[in-house]
Protein backbone atom coordinates (compact mmCIF):
# COMPACT_ATOMS: atom_id res chain seq x y z
CA UNK A 1 0.00 0.00 0.00
CA UNK A 2 1.34 2.95 -0.89
CA UNK A 3 1.24 6.56 1.32
CA UNK A 4 0.11 9.48 0.38
CA UNK A 5 3.59 10.94 0.93
CA UNK A 6 4.83 8.64 -1.34
CA UNK A 7 1.96 9.48 -3.44
CA UNK A 8 2.70 13.14 -3.98
CA UNK A 9 6.44 12.49 -4.73
CA UNK A 10 5.52 10.20 -7.39
CA UNK A 11 3.48 13.08 -8.90
CA UNK A 12 6.05 15.66 -8.29
CA UNK A 13 8.22 13.35 -11.08
CA UNK A 14 5.90 11.88 -13.45
CA UNK A 15 5.19 14.10 -16.49
CA UNK A 16 1.57 14.22 -17.66
CA UNK A 17 1.81 11.87 -20.27
CA UNK A 18 3.13 9.35 -17.77
CA UNK A 19 0.69 10.49 -15.52
CA UNK A 20 -2.64 9.82 -18.16
CA UNK A 21 -1.35 5.90 -18.59
CA UNK A 22 -1.05 5.06 -14.96
CA UNK A 23 -3.19 2.98 -13.30
CA UNK A 24 -5.19 4.59 -9.96
CA UNK A 25 -2.80 3.00 -6.88
CA UNK A 26 -4.93 2.42 -3.89
CA UNK A 27 -2.92 4.41 -1.09
CA UNK A 28 -2.96 4.07 3.25
CA UNK A 29 -3.54 7.15 5.27
CA UNK A 30 -0.43 6.03 7.79
CA UNK A 31 2.10 8.60 6.73
CA UNK A 32 -0.23 11.51 7.31
CA UNK A 33 -0.67 11.49 11.28
CA UNK A 34 1.77 13.44 13.21
CA UNK A 35 2.67 16.58 11.19
CA UNK A 36 1.24 20.07 12.75
CA UNK A 37 -0.53 22.15 10.37
CA UNK A 38 1.21 25.86 9.64
CA UNK A 39 -0.54 29.12 8.16
CA UNK A 40 -0.72 29.35 4.25
CA UNK A 41 1.47 31.37 1.65
CA UNK A 42 2.24 34.63 1.98
CA UNK A 43 1.70 37.42 4.46
CA UNK A 44 -1.20 38.73 5.12
CA UNK A 45 -3.00 41.88 5.34
CA UNK A 46 -5.14 43.99 7.35
CA UNK A 47 -6.90 47.14 6.24
CA UNK A 48 -9.40 49.21 7.53
CA UNK A 49 -11.85 51.69 5.69
CA UNK A 50 -13.59 55.15 6.97
CA UNK A 51 -15.84 57.11 4.59
CA UNK A 52 -18.07 59.17 4.61
CA UNK A 53 -20.38 60.21 1.28
CA UNK A 54 -23.12 63.00 0.95
CA UNK A 55 -24.59 61.40 -2.04
CA UNK A 56 -21.19 61.25 -4.23
CA UNK A 57 -19.06 57.93 -5.43
CA UNK A 58 -16.69 56.52 -2.39
CA UNK A 59 -13.75 55.14 -4.33
CA UNK A 60 -11.03 54.07 -1.62
CA UNK A 61 -7.32 52.82 -2.35
CA UNK A 62 -5.64 50.64 0.45
CA UNK A 63 -2.15 52.42 1.77
CA UNK A 64 -0.12 49.15 1.42
CA UNK A 65 -0.34 46.05 -0.76
CA UNK A 66 -0.32 42.28 -0.58
CA UNK A 67 1.47 40.17 -3.22
CA UNK A 68 -0.16 40.57 -6.76
CA UNK A 69 1.49 37.57 -7.82
CA UNK A 70 -0.20 35.15 -5.31
CA UNK A 71 -1.88 31.86 -6.62
CA UNK A 72 -5.25 32.75 -4.58
CA UNK A 73 -6.26 34.52 -1.65
CA UNK A 74 -8.26 33.96 1.23
CA UNK A 75 -10.66 37.28 2.43
CA UNK A 76 -12.89 38.30 4.54
CA UNK A 77 -14.71 41.64 4.52
CA UNK A 78 -16.56 43.07 7.36
CA UNK A 79 -18.92 45.80 7.86
CA UNK A 80 -18.47 46.77 11.37
CA UNK A 81 -20.60 50.22 11.10
CA UNK A 82 -23.28 52.10 8.86
CA UNK A 83 -24.24 55.42 10.20
CA UNK A 84 -26.67 57.70 8.32
CA UNK A 85 -27.21 61.27 9.25
CA UNK A 86 -30.41 62.85 8.89
CA UNK A 87 -31.46 66.03 9.37
CA UNK A 88 -34.47 67.35 11.40
CA UNK A 89 -33.31 71.09 11.92
CA UNK A 90 -29.50 69.96 13.37
CA UNK A 91 -27.95 66.54 12.01
CA UNK A 92 -29.17 63.55 13.91
CA UNK A 93 -26.71 60.39 13.55
CA UNK A 94 -28.68 56.93 13.43
CA UNK A 95 -26.67 53.72 13.34
CA UNK A 96 -28.40 51.41 10.54
CA UNK A 97 -26.09 48.68 10.61
CA UNK A 98 -28.46 46.06 12.25
CA UNK A 99 -30.71 46.46 9.31
CA UNK A 100 -28.48 45.39 6.33
CA UNK A 101 -28.82 41.57 6.07
CA UNK A 102 -26.21 39.12 7.79
CA UNK A 103 -24.90 37.57 4.71
CA UNK A 104 -24.20 41.18 3.44
CA UNK A 105 -22.16 42.26 6.72
CA UNK A 106 -19.24 39.69 6.86
CA UNK A 107 -17.93 37.93 3.28
CA UNK A 108 -15.07 35.39 3.37
CA UNK A 109 -14.43 34.19 -0.03
CA UNK A 110 -11.22 32.44 -2.05
CA UNK A 111 -10.14 33.44 -4.96
CA UNK A 112 -8.00 32.58 -7.86
CA UNK A 113 -4.84 35.23 -8.29
CA UNK A 114 -2.99 36.79 -9.66
CA UNK A 115 -4.05 40.58 -9.75
CA UNK A 116 -5.87 42.49 -10.92
CA UNK A 117 -9.37 40.81 -9.68
CA UNK A 118 -12.58 41.73 -8.14
CA UNK A 119 -13.37 40.23 -4.98
CA UNK A 120 -16.90 41.58 -4.13
CA UNK A 121 -19.61 42.96 -6.52
CA UNK A 122 -22.89 43.23 -4.81
CA UNK A 123 -26.11 45.56 -4.49
CA UNK A 124 -27.02 47.16 -1.09
CA UNK A 125 -29.96 48.14 -0.43
CA UNK A 126 -31.30 49.42 3.41
CA UNK A 127 -34.30 48.43 4.53
CA UNK A 128 -34.91 45.56 2.01
CA UNK A 129 -37.90 46.36 -0.15
CA UNK A 130 -40.66 46.96 -0.15
CA UNK A 131 -40.03 49.54 2.62
CA UNK A 132 -38.51 52.63 1.07
CA UNK A 133 -35.18 53.40 0.62
CA UNK A 134 -33.35 54.90 2.79
CA UNK A 135 -29.86 54.17 1.74
CA UNK A 136 -28.68 52.29 -1.80
CA UNK A 137 -25.43 51.84 -3.69
CA UNK A 138 -23.55 48.88 -5.56
CA UNK A 139 -20.68 47.87 -3.18
CA UNK A 140 -17.28 46.69 -4.85
CA UNK A 141 -13.88 45.51 -3.57
CA UNK A 142 -11.19 43.98 -4.88
CA UNK A 143 -7.18 43.98 -5.97
CA UNK A 144 -5.90 46.66 -8.42
CA UNK A 145 -2.71 45.46 -10.45
CA UNK A 146 0.17 46.38 -7.97
CA UNK A 147 -1.88 44.43 -5.17
CA UNK A 148 -3.88 47.37 -3.75
CA UNK A 149 -6.84 46.98 -2.63
CA UNK A 150 -10.13 49.05 -3.56
CA UNK A 151 -13.37 50.04 -2.01
CA UNK A 152 -16.16 51.23 -3.95
CA UNK A 153 -19.25 52.71 -3.24
CA UNK A 154 -21.10 53.80 -6.53
CA UNK A 155 -24.64 54.97 -7.51
CA UNK A 156 -25.19 56.23 -3.96
CA UNK A 157 -29.13 56.89 -3.00
CA UNK A 158 -29.75 58.68 0.11
CA UNK A 159 -33.51 58.22 0.75
CA UNK A 160 -35.28 58.83 4.26
CA UNK A 161 -35.45 57.29 7.72
CA UNK A 162 -37.61 57.85 10.93
CA UNK A 163 -35.74 59.62 13.32
CA UNK A 164 -36.58 59.93 17.48
CA UNK A 165 -36.52 64.11 18.29
CA UNK A 166 -37.06 65.50 21.11
CA UNK A 167 -40.82 66.37 19.23
CA UNK A 168 -41.80 62.86 18.80
CA UNK A 169 -41.20 60.08 15.69
CA UNK A 170 -40.27 61.94 12.64
CA UNK A 171 -39.07 61.11 9.02
CA UNK A 172 -36.54 63.27 7.72
CA UNK A 173 -34.10 62.98 4.66
CA UNK A 174 -30.35 61.66 4.97
CA UNK A 175 -27.60 63.84 3.96
CA UNK A 176 -24.98 62.00 4.89
CA UNK A 177 -23.71 57.99 4.88
CA UNK A 178 -20.39 56.86 6.70
CA UNK A 179 -19.16 53.06 6.02
CA UNK A 180 -16.85 51.77 8.23
CA UNK A 181 -15.38 47.99 7.42
CA UNK A 182 -12.59 45.66 8.02
CA UNK A 183 -10.65 43.89 5.57
CA UNK A 184 -8.14 40.80 5.54
CA UNK A 185 -6.47 39.44 2.85
CA UNK A 186 -4.07 36.40 2.59
CA UNK A 187 -2.10 34.99 0.26
CA UNK A 188 -2.55 31.36 -0.03
CA UNK A 189 -1.55 28.05 -1.71
CA UNK A 190 -5.12 26.46 -2.04
CA UNK A 191 -8.15 27.02 -4.24
CA UNK A 192 -11.72 25.80 -3.88
CA UNK A 193 -13.02 24.77 -7.27
CA UNK A 194 -16.55 24.01 -5.97
CA UNK A 195 -18.41 20.73 -7.68
CA UNK A 196 -19.20 19.25 -4.26
CA UNK A 197 -21.93 16.80 -3.97
CA UNK A 198 -24.70 16.84 -1.13
CA UNK A 199 -25.69 13.43 0.94
CA UNK A 200 -27.06 13.14 4.36
CA UNK A 201 -26.79 17.60 4.88
CA UNK A 202 -27.73 20.14 3.30
CA UNK A 203 -24.97 21.55 1.79
CA UNK A 204 -21.87 19.26 0.05
CA UNK A 205 -19.07 18.06 2.80
CA UNK A 206 -16.31 21.22 2.77
CA UNK A 207 -12.28 19.99 1.71
CA UNK A 208 -9.84 22.87 2.78
CA UNK A 209 -6.17 22.98 2.55
CA UNK A 210 -3.72 24.34 4.69
CA UNK A 211 0.00 25.52 4.54
CA UNK A 212 2.79 26.49 2.04
CA UNK A 213 3.52 23.74 -0.72
CA UNK A 214 7.33 24.19 -0.13
CA UNK A 215 9.96 21.26 0.52
CA UNK A 216 10.01 19.60 3.81
CA UNK A 217 6.43 22.39 4.91
CA UNK A 218 3.67 20.54 6.67
CA UNK A 219 0.61 20.77 4.55
CA UNK A 220 -2.83 19.20 5.65
CA UNK A 221 -6.55 18.76 4.35
CA UNK A 222 -9.49 19.28 6.45
CA UNK A 223 -13.23 17.69 5.99
CA UNK A 224 -16.05 19.15 7.85
CA UNK A 225 -19.85 18.72 6.98
CA UNK A 226 -19.97 15.18 6.11
CA UNK A 227 -21.53 12.01 7.19
CA UNK A 228 -20.73 10.85 10.88
CA UNK A 229 -18.98 7.62 10.85
CA UNK A 230 -18.70 7.51 7.29
CA UNK A 231 -15.92 5.87 5.61
CA UNK A 232 -14.25 8.47 3.60
CA UNK A 233 -11.65 8.38 0.07
CA UNK A 234 -9.25 11.19 -0.82
CA UNK A 235 -9.04 11.44 -4.73
CA UNK A 236 -5.71 13.25 -5.92
CA UNK A 237 -3.98 13.61 -9.18
CA UNK A 238 -1.92 16.37 -11.33
CA UNK A 239 -5.10 17.29 -13.66
CA UNK A 240 -8.68 18.46 -13.43
CA UNK A 241 -10.70 16.00 -14.76
CA UNK A 242 -14.64 17.47 -13.87
CA UNK A 243 -16.08 14.05 -15.02
CA UNK A 244 -19.47 12.88 -14.53
CA UNK A 245 -19.49 10.17 -11.56
CA UNK A 246 -22.09 9.06 -9.19
CA UNK A 247 -24.23 11.96 -9.87
CA UNK A 248 -21.94 14.32 -9.08
CA UNK A 249 -18.73 15.58 -10.47
CA UNK A 250 -15.01 13.83 -9.92
CA UNK A 251 -12.86 16.68 -10.17
CA UNK A 252 -9.05 15.60 -9.97
CA UNK A 253 -8.15 12.55 -12.30
CA UNK A 254 -7.46 10.01 -9.81
CA UNK A 255 -3.99 9.22 -10.41
CA UNK A 256 -3.83 8.17 -6.94
CA UNK A 257 -6.72 6.67 -4.43
CA UNK A 258 -6.38 7.70 -0.26
CA UNK A 259 -8.09 5.53 2.05
CA UNK A 260 -8.91 8.16 4.75
CA UNK A 261 -10.32 7.89 7.95
CA UNK A 262 -13.92 7.46 8.51
CA UNK A 263 -15.77 10.62 9.51
CA UNK A 264 -15.45 11.96 13.59
CA UNK A 265 -18.10 12.56 15.36
CA UNK A 266 -18.11 15.89 14.06
CA UNK A 267 -18.29 15.49 10.34
CA UNK A 268 -14.95 15.67 9.24
CA UNK A 269 -10.73 14.78 10.05
CA UNK A 270 -7.72 16.27 9.85
CA UNK A 271 -4.98 15.08 7.42
CA UNK A 272 -1.59 16.17 7.89
CA UNK A 273 1.46 15.42 5.96
CA UNK A 274 5.18 16.89 4.69
CA UNK A 275 5.17 18.46 1.34
CA UNK A 276 8.00 16.71 -0.33
CA UNK A 277 11.25 17.88 -2.18
CA UNK A 278 12.11 18.31 -5.70
CA UNK A 279 8.54 19.74 -6.82
CA UNK A 280 8.65 22.44 -9.09
CA UNK A 281 6.94 26.11 -8.31
CA UNK A 282 3.69 26.27 -10.17
CA UNK A 283 3.15 22.59 -9.71
CA UNK A 284 -0.83 21.87 -9.32
CA UNK A 285 -2.19 19.44 -7.45
CA UNK A 286 -6.27 18.54 -7.33
CA UNK A 287 -7.70 17.11 -4.09
CA UNK A 288 -11.20 15.64 -3.96
CA UNK A 289 -12.71 13.76 -0.86
CA UNK A 290 -15.81 11.02 -1.53
CA UNK A 291 -17.78 9.49 1.26
CA UNK A 292 -19.96 6.68 1.52
CA UNK A 293 -23.38 8.26 2.67
CA UNK A 294 -26.58 6.28 1.72
CA UNK A 295 -28.64 9.94 1.48
CA UNK A 296 -26.65 10.77 -1.61
CA UNK A 297 -27.96 10.12 -5.14
CA UNK A 298 -25.77 7.53 -5.68
CA UNK A 299 -24.44 6.37 -2.08
CA UNK A 300 -21.13 8.79 -2.10
CA UNK A 301 -21.19 12.37 -1.23
CA UNK A 302 -18.33 14.68 -2.39
CA UNK A 303 -16.55 17.65 -1.20
CA UNK A 304 -15.43 20.50 -3.50
CA UNK A 305 -12.51 19.46 -5.60
CA UNK A 306 -9.28 21.54 -4.34
CA UNK A 307 -5.84 22.94 -6.44
CA UNK A 308 -3.02 23.33 -4.56
CA UNK A 309 -0.14 25.11 -6.29
CA UNK A 310 3.55 24.83 -5.47
CA UNK A 311 5.86 27.50 -4.22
Amino acid sequence: MRSLALGLGLLATLSMSAVAQQAPSAVSHEALLGAALTPALGSAVSWTIDETTTGGDVNWVSPTSVDPNAFAYESVVTIEMVEVTATVIIPITVDVTDEIPPEQLVVAANFAGPAPLALLDFDVIVPEPPEPTAVAGTFSFGLDASGKGYFNLVDVTLGSTVVDTPFGTVTAPITALRIVASVTLQPVSWLDLGLGLAGSAELPPVLDGFGELAAGAPVGLTLSNALPGAQSFVVFGTSNLSLAFKQGTLVPSPDFISNAPPVNAGGGWTLPATWPAGVPAGFEIFFQTWIADPAAPAGFSASNGLVGEAS
